[in-house]
């Protein structure tokens, strides 16, 4: 211990010799940054309203999983879509306010539990003992058999709930629509997994998939505005695809993609989107860093 030198203005107190260094640096940082004040010269600040440069087109919430668990349940698509001053939940909170979101985002997923035959070899998904059902989005197109979405490669009745909930909150006033995509179709991974590749710094899309990719995502968009009465303002084909942090097993769908690659497939997809009409549809491109 020791005492602080006599002059110091708390002398009375007794302190380590790191406490004292503070101190002293303490007093002369404000004694010096007094100083520095006293010569600003003194200035005025105007704030005004307007112009507004930007706009909120609103805010919302993802589905994907949480929907693929509650998708046909009103009192939560209430809650979350509908202007109500009073909602309650079956079993849970009641006479809350509803948070009134109009943006909803809607995933297509990769994910299936069919079989394809590849030239006499059964193939199927390699599952993930770490992603629970509920995150395993189920994929439209079953097989690379057919592009065509009339034909038996497609099935348009899979992902049930998330599409009752996205229903549900455009019948609620929702009016910005977004899709996205964690992973492809199962089949087009070279892990032939929607939860990682193999090796996470390995991009896990086959090369001769990658407009097949672009197909899978602007038919999806197309189906959605033909016959589910949304139309996606959006669409997001990567969700961090850039990481290399994507390795089998994961506990979601998730896909690592480069840069290069993903600009590839960014300007397939708006090929494709083009080619059916969805000129209107603006792409969403993952907000990430080159490495």
């Amino acid at each position: 211990m020791c005492a602080c030198p006599p002059s110091f203005p708390f002398s009375h107190l007794h302190c380590g010799r790191r406490k004292c260094r503070s101190i002293l640096t303490s007093t002369l940082a404000v004694a010096i940054l007094a100083n520095s004040l006293s010569q600003v010269k003194a200035y005025r600040i105007s704030i005004t309203t307007t112009p507004i440069l930007e706009s909120w087109e609103g805010w919302g919430t993802s589905l994907s999983w949480w929907a693929d668990v509650f998708g046909d349940c009103e009192d939560i698509v209430d809650v979350l879509f509908s202007n109500l001053s009073s909602v309650s939940i079956d079993g849970a909170a009641k006479d809350i306010p509803a948070l009134n979101f109009n943006i909803a985002r809607y995933n297509i997923g990769g994910s299936g539990n069919n079989v394809i035959d590849d030239s006499g070899t059964e193939i199927a998904m390699k599952s993930s003992e770490k992603m629970p059902a509920f995150k395993a989005i189920e994929s439209f197109w079953l097989d690379w058999t057919s592009t065509d979405p009339a034909s038996k490669s497609w099935n348009w009745d899979a992902d049930a709930n998330q599409r009752a909930m996205l229903g549900l909150a455009s019948k609620r006033g929702a009016d910005v629509f977004e899709a996205y995509s964690n992973s492809p179709p199962w089949w087009m991974a070279n892990n032939r997994a929607t939860a990682g590749g193999d090796d996470g710094a390995t991009e896990n899309l086959k090369p001769e998939f990658f407009e097949q990719f672009a197909v899978y995502l602007a038919t999806v968009v197309s189906k959605a505005k033909a016959d589910w009465g949304i139309e996606f303002k959006y669409v997001a084909p990567f969700n961090e695809a850039n990481s290399k942090v994507w390795t089998f097993p994961e506990s979601q769908e998730a896909c690592h993609l480069g840069i290069k690659t993903q600009s590839d497939i960014l300007k397939l997809l708006r090929t494709q989107l083009d080619k059916l009409n969805l000129q209107n549809v603006l792409i969403a491109g993952a907000e990430e860093k080159k490495s």
